[in-house]
């Protein structure tokens, strides 16, 4: 047990037999059940899924190509980093393998309409001081200060934290260019958000969490093939291990509270009943549904999940011939390039990630993130960009295009809340795990203040909502 736990009542493991449902398997309900078994193995848990397998937004799939090869990779682009300290503790109880590391590099690209890359902006974190004094590099000296100033500026708040993330970086008089090579990418990517409307507070959190155990903080860590072969079936499997059961393909509709006792019903009214406690392990969209159906009286937070907009992400996965040779040779084992294209192209921003190599070939992802689906127009023009730049990459690394390799596009609409200033200087952005109702509890996601959507921020509010149980059980035994 840690400190708070033992500060806040739990000062032995908790034998009490109890019955929880969890209506949810992605990394939120999962680190949440396991936490409650840690806590107390005596717990009899239920989890429920509408998927047939766990992992929610961030899981490993399974890719079939026209040769009958099978290639392990996401329902998006997810990797963690070394700062994400309960994520990786999960991890490594359950058994999960060694993910691989690697070292944070950053390379942004420019591409103009006649697909001619330019401006290129290398950095290498191997050794950032030996970087900044010794060797050469592609990143004028002066932004390496002011990179410091900012996280010195978010560590002290010497400037107002409310606002746009771009106003934030304003004030903290951060160069213009550094801010379009570095600022923007980073923040889109990590917030999911446009950085005009992106909350400062997140990216302040972030790079709070960043500059603690600095540079093993931002190393790269990836799954070896993906993240359910190398990480969700080891954490269901450690669960079932430990008297968990899961229900998958149950879409839980509603909850009914009866005496002391709830049930859940799912879509074909079958009852799972008498359930001490409920988790809604389900991001606030899916939450208002059950809510609703649910007839549950509004809350100070349910008022919340009507406030919250989210945005999605397109991934362009690409896998390359067997038989390929680079074109231009990489320094790192994780590289991965931003890439922003012209006005032409709307200034649009992607990421390219060359996938570490451990397949029969290798597997490349262009991830476009920060897209508002519910004003998306041209959807098609979006697949235009992605493809284009798909091409212009390909071409420039290995020599190749679209048309030699085989490709998959997987749009996750709903990936993430949008991290909103307004919302978030009203503090109305992020959730809560107490629902305003007795006995229902939620984790998700959007459930850690501060942070943005992120595996890491899941994970947290899973062990918080084990831990808060655990902590009022134990008051109210004694």
């Amino acid at each position: 047990m840690d400190s708070l736990e033992s500060f806040l009542g739990i000062h032995t493991q908790i034998k009490l037999k109890m019955k929880i449902a969890i209506i949810g398997s992605g990394w939120s309900g999962l680190s949440c059940a396991h936490k409650l078994k840690e806590l107390n193995p005596e717990t009899q848990i239920t989890i429920f899924d509408s998927a047939q397998n766990a992992g929610g937004r961030a899981k490993g799939i399974c890719w079939k190509l026209s040769d009958r090869d099978i290639l392990f990779v996401d329902n998006g682009q997810h990797f963690i980093i070394g700062a994400y300290k309960n994520t990786l503790a999960l991890l490594k109880k359950t058994g999960c393998p060694s993910w691989s590391e690697n070292t944070f590099t950053w390379n942004f690209s420019k591409i103009d309409e006649k697909e001619k890359i330019y401006n290129r902006f290398e950095l290498n974190l191997r050794n950032f001081f030996s970087q900044f004094f010794f060797k050469k590099n592609r990143w004028p000296k002066r932004w390496y200060l002011f990179l410091i100033l900012s996280v010195l500026i978010a560590k002290f708040k010497f400037v107002n934290d409310t606002g746009s993330a771009r106003a934030w970086l304003l004030r903290s008089f951060q160069p213009k260019q550094l801010q379009e090579v570095f600022w923007r990418p980073f923040i889109e990517s990590t917030t999911n958000t446009d950085w005009n409307e992106a909350s400062a507070k997140s990216v302040i959190t972030i790079l709070k969490e960043c500059s603690i155990n600095f540079p093993r903080s931002i190393m790269i860590l990836h799954p070896m093939e993906n993240l359910s072969k190398n990480g969700i079936d080891y954490i269901v499997t450690n669960l079932k291990n430990s008297g968990v059961r899961f229900f998958f393909g149950k879409t839980i509709t509603s909850v009914d509270v009866k005496n002391n006792h709830m049930a859940c019903i799912d879509n074909q009214k079958i009852i799972y009943d008498k359930f001490d406690k409920i988790i809604l392990a389900l991001p606030a969209h899916a939450t208002k549904k059950i809510w609703a159906k649910s007839n549950f009286s509004e809350t100070n937070e349910s008022k919340k999940w009507e406030l919250q907009k989210t945005r999605g992400i397109n991934t362009l996965w690409i896998a390359l011939p067997k038989n390929f040779k680079r074109k231009r040779e990489i320094l790192s084992n994780n590289y991965w390039e931003i890439i922003k294209l012209s006005k032409y192209h709307d200034e649009s921003l992607f990421v390219v990630i060359e996938r570490p190599f451990y397949q029969s070939r290798m597997v490349l992802s262009v991830v476009q993130s920060a897209i508002n689906f519910k004003e998306e127009k041209n959807l098609k023009k979006n697949i235009n960009k992605i493809q284009f730049v798909a091409n212009t990459y390909l071409k420039s690394m290995f020599g190749l295009s679209l048309q030699d390799c085989e490709y998959k596009l997987i749009s996750e609409k709903k990936a993430t809340i949008a991290c909103l200033n307004n919302s978030s200087d009203k503090e109305e952005l992020w959730g809560n795990i107490h629902t305003g109702k007795d006995n229902i509890w939620r984790c998700s996601d959007d459930c850690t203040y501060g942070f943005p959507s992120t595996i890491e921020s899941a994970v947290v509010s899973g062990i918080d909502v084990a831990k808060q149980i655990m902590i009022k059980v134990n008051r109210e035994r004694h």
